[in-house]
């Protein structure tokens, strides 16, 4: 809701213009719309001509029903009063799209490969409806992130498409590794679990034959404490 107040007239009757009205209406859902005003394009539109009102103090205030994060056709409201008695109503359309963030494959992309940085860009792409949430828009959520589903040039990528790579896999040979101060001490190991980067993973000592828990480094190392 928006309410201004315009200038009195020395006439019988005033008149708002077409123009004037647009103009109000574009800077009003600017500013009632969560979107960032440079993220939209706004179209209004309003059917009607110039509204001719008797002499008086005029103001006029706009309506907008629903959220306010909305995009595509947008109807509201806009009543004009002359000393607070209501004197005309209009009805306005507003067509809005925005620009949303979403990461984009820059080749074909097929299932099993690993996603690097030339793989993957941001783009902008212009939409009346929002964004779904599982679309990625952050390029370092996506890069060394396995493929599950082939992607063509240009599809934009959404969390299902993607997982993440497991960094060591049941049967590697790792070096386990414990460190406390200055002393370190090492130990072949047989990792016995599938494990993500800093994820805890069973292993196995093969030094002692006991089985620990301890986190993933890389692909050739596990720590463990002690």
């Amino acid at each position: 809701m928006g309410t201004w107040s315009l200038p009195v007239w020395a006439a019988s009757t005033q008149v708002i213009e077409a123009k004037a009205i647009q103009q109000m209406a574009r800077q009003f859902l600017t500013r009632q719309l969560t979107w960032a005003p440079d993220r939209m394009k706004m179209d209004v539109f309003y059917k009607g001509g110039d509204v001719s009102l008797p002499e008086g103090e005029v103001d006029f205030e706009f309506r907008l029903p629903g959220h306010k994060n909305r995009t595509g056709t947008i109807p509201f409201n806009l009543t004009f009063r002359v000393d607070n008695v209501i004197k005309h109503r209009v009805t306005l359309l507003a067509n809005v799209e925005v620009l949303f963030d979403v990461v984009q494959a820059t080749r074909t992309l097929r299932r099993g490969d690993v996603i690097s940085s030339d793989d993957v860009k941001l783009v902008q792409v212009a939409s009346t409806n929002p964004i779904m949430n599982n679309v990625m828009t952050n390029v370092d959520d996506v890069i060394g992130q396995e493929v599950v589903s082939n992607l063509g040039s240009g599809d934009m990528i959404s969390n299902y498409m993607i997982r993440r790579v497991h960094v060591v896999k049941r049967g590697d040979r790792i070096l386990l590794v414990a460190e406390k101060g200055p002393l370190r001490i090492t130990a072949p190991g047989l990792v016995e679990e599938n494990g993500f980067q800093d994820a805890i993973v069973k292993v196995k000592n093969l030094q002692t034959q006991k089985t620990v828990y301890g986190t993933v480094k890389d692909s050739k190392t596990v720590t463990v404490d002690f």
